[in-house]
């Protein structure tokens, strides 16, 4: 008795053995050649590619706003004052998420002033509950009345996280005018002023330009735009750099198994209409990069973690050079052209020559 209980312990293990193998093959079978071979693979960030050399300046938190990482080139080797780009990350992020693209941009001659997102800073006496959620970042697509209070919450923090933009800005102008300041060592030019940020610090940084117009230009890393930018239009000059990533869009008779679905999918209509109505004007760039993934645009392109954004209904992977080269190139053409005045014929070139970019969302 105990023997023929043991083999049926034992065909049910190879059994249940048998069907992961079985689950393992089919998702491996699935997934495409360039998953397998750029998802898990660490590549090292590329060194900086302009002129300069480069420092990181931490500025530490004073005033009730929070620490600033200032990435700028070395005074001894900049020539002229750095203008001054702005980096807010993404939903909850740190100042430290994008490095490497950054200290890039500090090789070509551009100072940028990275900050926490609002999440992280301690919230003003009196705040209300409601801005405190905002500030949380609170998401609730379980039903339509909570999916719209959401929808409310973001134009919220979005104003929110504009406002802590700008007022970085003022910080920074207070302290060139110390006499022993922070920034004794960087040379920073006040009237060259843009805006840069990824995922919802994208969405701030043209809320930004909206509300401050000292911030002449704005670039959004992958980020659905909120606030009053997703509804009206901007004169100032933008860039939106996009990923392929999308939500999947579940049959009616599955709806029970994933019932948020429906709002993810309408937010995201919603947003890729704001992307194309904001887009629609010649001072503004859409530039999508096939097989990128949304944290494809922050440090952790090069982390081998990129397998996790797998989805079998997303094209490839690109590889993370690629995408690290497309995003630096135009990031680069952009602020050269609205910044310095140096036009760039890659932002009108179409097609353009990275085979992985295309111009609509």
């Amino acid at each position: 008795m105990r023997l023929r209980q043991t083999n049926r312990r034992r065909g049910l293990i190879r059994a249940v053995l048998a069907l992961l193998a079985i689950c393992l093959a089919g998702v491996l079978a699935m997934a495409p050649w360039n998953d397998l071979r750029y998802g898990f693979t660490r590549v090292p960030p590329p060194p900086p590619s302009g002129p300069f050399a480069t420092q990181i300046i931490d500025i530490p938190a004073a005033e009730g706003l929070s620490a600033i990482r200032l990435f700028a080139p070395k005074t001894a080797a900049a020539a002229q004052a750095a203008p001054l780009i702005l980096y807010m990350p993404g939903f909850q992020g740190r100042a430290t998420d994008n490095d490497a693209l950054l200290a890039n941009l500090a090789s070509h001659g551009y100072a940028i002033a990275a900050f926490d997102d609002i999440a992280h800073d301690a919230p003003p006496a009196g705040e209300s509950e409601s801005r405190r959620a905002a500030r949380r970042g609170d998401l609730d697509y379980r039903t339509e009345q909570a999916y719209r209070a959401t929808s409310k919450r973001l134009d919220v923090r979005a104003e929110m996280s504009a406002h802590k933009m700008t007022a970085m800005l003022d910080r920074l102008e207070r302290l060139a005018r110390l006499e022993v300041s922070p920034l004794a060592a960087v040379r920073l030019d006040f009237s060259r002023v843009g805006a840069l940020g990824f995922s919802f610090g994208g969405a701030t940084a043209i809320e930004a330009m909206a509300r401050d117009s000292r911030i002449l230009a704005a670039a959004n890393l992958d980020g659905d735009l909120a606030g009053r930018t997703a509804t009206e239009i901007v004169d100032g000059p933008y860039l939106e750099l996009n990923s392929t990533d999308r939500p999947v869009v579940w049959p009616k008779w599955m709806a029970w198994l994933r019932p948020t679905n429906a709002f993810v999918v309408e937010e995201a209509r919603l947003a890729r209409k704001a992307s194309r109505d904001q887009t629609a004007r010649p001072n503004a760039h859409l530039i999508v990069i096939t097989g990128a993934r949304h944290n494809d645009f922050t440090d952790a392109l090069h982390g081998g973690a990129r397998w996790r954004g797998w989805r079998p209904w997303l094209p490839p992977l690109a590889q993370a050079e690629r995408v690290r080269s497309i995003t630096d190139a135009y990031l680069l053409a952009f602020f050269g052209a609205h910044l310095r005045g140096e036009p760039s014929p890659l932002l009108t070139a179409s097609p353009s020559p990275f085979e992985e970019v295309r111009f609509s969302r």
